[in-house]
C-alpha cells in the first residue's frame, strides 16, 4: 500500500470524524466493561485543548438521562496509521504505509443499568466487502449504578498481560511487545461471559470463560474447547499519591483442542503486571509464562518500560522485552519482522526507544520508534535475525 491509496481513505474518514465525533464515557473507575486493569474509556483530554471538545463531543449521538429506555447512543471507533521500515541484518528491508487498525461501531446504555458495543474492524485492502473485516466487540453488559461490579455476555476482550490490559489506544510504544504476540492470544475478542468486581479494599477480580474454537469473522464456530480466565488486581495509586498504580495476576487454563484456531496453542497461561504512574514519569513491567500443547513450547519472558514526559505534550519512552523457548522453534517474530523473516526462534532480545507526541492526550497523538531487536533459532531453520526497525504513527480514537 502507497501514500496515494491511503490519502483518500483518511481524507474521507477524517471528514465522517469531524461531522460525527464525539466521545466514550468514563464508564466505571479503575475496572472496566473490556475487562482491563485501567480506565479504557476515559477519554479526558489536556487542560488546553479545549476548543478540541466539541468536535469529539458531537460523537454521541443522542443523550437524555431521563428517558427511561435508552440514555445514550454514540458513535464510537478508532484510527491508527503507521510508517514502517524493518531491516533485516543480512536478510532484506521492507517499508510502507499500513492501517494499522479502523474500527467503527456504536455503544450505548439501556434502562440506566445495561450498556452495549458493537464494533467492527475494517481493511483497506478488503474492497469486495465493503472494506469490512471482521467484528471486534458486539456484548451487553449489566453494570447497576450503585453497585461496583459488572457482568458481560457477548465477544468482548479477554485482556491479560500487560499487553492484554493496556488498549490499542493508550500505549506508549507505537506496537505492543513480543510477548504480546505469543503469549496473549492472537485474537483480543471473544465470545464469552464475564463477571468483574471491584472491592471496597482496593482489590479486584475478574472470572471469565471463553470460546476458542475454531476462529472465523464474527463469533467463531464453536467447535473447540474453552478457557477460563481469572485476574485479581490491587491499587494503590491512593496510598502512595500516584496516578495510577496497580498490580495485577492473570491466570489462564484452556483445555487442549486441535480446533482452537481463535487462541494459541497454550495450555496454561501465567501473567504477572504492575502499573505505576506520576505526575512526570511512569513504569511498566510483566512477567508472563505458558505451558504449550500440540507440538507449542513452553515460552516465559518479561519486559520493563519507563516513559518520562518532558513537557505536558511530549514524552520520552524505552522498553527492554525478552522471550525465551524452552524447545527450538517456539517464538514467533513480531509484527513487522514477519514481513521478512518467515521462521520461528528460540530465544528473543529487543530494545525499543522513543517519543510521544499528544495533541490531545491519547485521543489524538503521534509516536516515534526505533526497535533493536535479535532472535536466536538453534535449529537454524531460518528463525535467526537481527533486525532495525523504524515505525511512525498517528493514533486517533474517540
Amino acid at each position: 500500500m502507497n501514500y496515494r491509496q491511503l490519502l483518500p481513505i483518511l481524507l474521507c474518514y477524517g471528514l465522517i470524524s469531524g461531522l460525527t465525533h464525539g466521545s466514550e464515557d468514563k464508564e466505571k473507575e479503575e475496572i472496566t466493561f473490556g475487562g482491563r486493569l485501567a480506565d479504557e474509556n476515559d477519554t479526558t483530554g489536556d487542560p488546553g485543548k479545549d476548543w478540541l471538545d466539541p468536535v469529539f463531543d458531537a460523537m454521541t449521538l443522542y443523550e437524555n438521562p431521563e428517558n427511561k429506555i435508552i440514555q445514550k447512543f454514540a458513535f464510537t471507533g478508532r484510527l491508527q496509521v503507521d510508517y514502517y521500515n524493518a531491516d533485516i541484518d543480512g536478510g532484506g528491508s521492507e517499508s510502507d504505509w499500513d492501517i494499522r487498525r479502523w474500527r467503527m461501531g456504536f455503544s450505548g446504555t439501556l434502562f440506566k443499568d445495561f450498556k452495549f458495543k458493537t464494533k467492527a474492524d475494517f481493511d483497506e485492502d478488503n474492497d469486495d466487502d465493503a472494506y469490512y473485516n471482521k467484528l471486534t466487540d458486539c456484548y451487553i453488559s449489566y453494570a447497576p449504578e450503585d453497585e461496583n461490579y459488572v457482568i458481560t455476555l457477548g465477544k468482548h476482550s479477554a485482556a491479560f498481560t500487560l499487553d492484554g490490559h493496556t488498549s490499542s489506544k493508550k500505549l506508549h510504544t507505537t506496537e505492543r511487545s513480543i510477548i504480546g504476540s505469543n503469549i496473549w492470544f492472537p485474537e483480543e475478542y471473544f465470545p464469552g461471559i464475564s463477571f468483574t468486581h471491584r472491592m471496597d479494599n482496593n482489590f479486584a477480580y475478574r472470572a471469565a470463560i471463553f470460546s476458542s474454537g475454531s476462529e472465523n469473522d464474527e463469533f467463531g464456530e464453536f467447535d473447540g474447547s474453552a478457557f477460563g480466565l481469572a485476574t485479581v488486581a490491587y491499587f494503590f495509586k491512593d496510598q502512595f499519591g500516584l496516578e495510577d498504580g496497580v498490580v495485577g495476576l492473570d491466570l489462564v487454563y484452556q483445555d487442549e483442542d486441535e480446533n482452537n484456531t481463535f487462541t494459541r496453542k497454550n495450555e496454561s497461561v501465567y501473567a504477572l503486571s504492575t502499573r505505576i504512574e506520576n505526575d512526570k514519569w511512569g513504569i511498566h513491567a510483566n512477567l508472563s509464562a505458558t505451558q504449550g500443547y500440540l507440538g507449542q513450547s513452553d515460552l516465559w519472558g518479561g519486559l520493563i518500560m519507563p516513559f518520562y514526559k518532558v513537557t505536558e505534550k511530549f514524552e520520552l519512552v524505552a522498553r527492554y522485552t525478552y522471550l525465551e523457548s524452552d524447545k527450538d522453534l517456539g517464538i514467533s517474530p513480531n509484527r513487522y519482522a514477519r514481513e521478512v523473516v518467515s521462521g520461528k526462534g528460540d530465544e528473543y532480545n529487543e530494545i525499543y526507544m522513543g517519543a510521544n507526541y499528544y495533541i490531545d492526550g491519547h485521543r489524538v497523538k503521534i509516536q516515534l520508534g526505533v526497535e533493536y531487536s535479535e532472535m536466536d533459532d538453534n535449529s537454524n531453520s531460518g528463525g535467526d535475525y537481527e533486525n532495525t526497525a523504524f515505525t511512525g504513527a498517528f493514533r486517533l480514537y474517540w
